[in-house]
């Protein structure tokens, strides 16, 4: 039930006192006295100021029993305020003046007397009501604002767990292929090149001319399946290049300063942008090695909806860099990201960075 309700249903009690009485301007003015206790809420936020003005209220009845006539109001703007004070102490004025006011009921009207004692308590009651009302909408409110944040991070939770799973799966499909490669090209390779040079020493000692033919074709069969071999060997390496593993890597075994590397790709990155970043990145940390004082640095690979990104910072001076004549290892980044349409910017403010955009459809 809504605070404006409970104000209605009270000032209806007083409204049917009103309609039983004989009105007279000193009972407006008392009237108009209790509808300033509806409004202490909003205005006043001292709650033992307004208990002194409710207990001035109560002993100016004594001499004004006019007053008493609209008390449920007084009560019920002055207990909304007062309740929700952590010291509970405060409340007891409240309940110590209630004999007063109720002693000071001197009407003739005994249906009149008993529905402002009722309406007294009801005011009581309805303010109660309402202030828990409130107080468990406010929880209920909290209550599924928790639960939809906890469900939220459960989800974000399960779409990082699916996703590690994911790159867990793919970096381990990765070794495998390049076990079945180096399998391929260590033991299926080694036997064809084997048979190859058998055939060769068979072409050399052959002297008979029927059997040309078939060694030509031998030899020209086993060319062929060699050639296919390696061409296999080497796509199935070029497909199975980890490059969070490959950079990690990189990272690990650079002692010259402490690297922070962030990695926010998905799985299928082209092979020739893969290759491009692992070659940069190796050309930047050998330029570190070699002619930085840095301390720190960061590598940050990123995946963009339309781009590929990666950005490497450091806080050295390296003074031997010159933009128009820039050093070979500058000038391979630069060929490398001229070939895949991307851009690069070299900044030396505050240290040395490295901007790289690719974008990911390669004309």
């Amino acid at each position: 039930m809504g605070k404006m309700l409970n104000y209605i249903i009270i000032l209806a009690f007083n409204a049917f006192i009103l309609f039983n009485i004989e009105i007279s301007g000193l009972i407006v003015i008392c009237f108009c006295f209790s509808l300033i206790f509806l409004g202490l809420e909003y205005v006043l936020t001292n709650s033992s100021f307004v208990t002194l003005i409710y207990v001035a209220y109560v002993l100016a009845s004594i001499e004004l029993p006019e007053l008493i006539l609209f008390y449920p109001i007084v009560i019920a703007g002055a207990f909304r305020l007062v309740y929700n004070e952590k010291n509970k102490l405060i409340l007891l004025p409240y309940i110590f003046t209630l004999p007063i006011v109720l002693s000071n009921l001197h009407l003739e009207n005994s249906i009149i007397l008993f529905i402002q004692i009722f309406g007294s308590f009801l005011a009581i009651s309805l303010v109660y009501n309402n202030i828990r009302y409130v107080k468990l909408t406010n929880e209920l409110i909290k209550a599924v604002d928790d639960s939809r944040e906890t469900t939220y991070l459960l989800k974000e939770r399960n779409k990082s767990i699916v996703e590690k799973q994911d790159h867990e799966v793919y970096a381990a499909t990765l070794r495998e292929r390049n076990r079945i490669a180096r399998e391929i090209h260590d033991n299926v390779g080694h036997l064809i090149s084997r048979a190859i040079l058998v055939n060769g020493a068979i072409k050399a000692i052959n002297q008979q001319k029927k059997l040309e033919v078939q060694i030509n074709s031998m030899d020209e069969a086993l060319n062929i399946a060699m050639s296919t071999i390696r061409n296999s060997v080497h796509d199935m390496h070029n497909e199975s290049i980890n490059l969070y593993e490959a950079i990690t890597s990189l990272t690990d075994d650079f002692n010259k300063c402490s690297i922070d590397f962030k990695y926010n790709c998905s799985i299928n990155i082209p092979t020739e942008i893969k290759y491009s970043f692992i070659s940069i990145v190796k050309e930047a940390l050998s330029n570190i090695a070699k002619h930085s004082n840095a301390t720190k640095a960061s590598i940050t690979i990123r995946e963009h909806p339309a781009i590929y990104q990666l950005i490497i910072i450091d806080n050295g001076n390296i003074n031997k860099y010159n933009d128009d004549t820039p050093g070979l290892g500058l000038t391979n980044m630069r060929d490398r990201i001229k070939v895949l349409h991307g851009n690069i910017n070299i900044k030396m403010e505050n240290g040395f960075e490295i901007f790289i955009t690719i974008p990911k459809i390669i004309n």
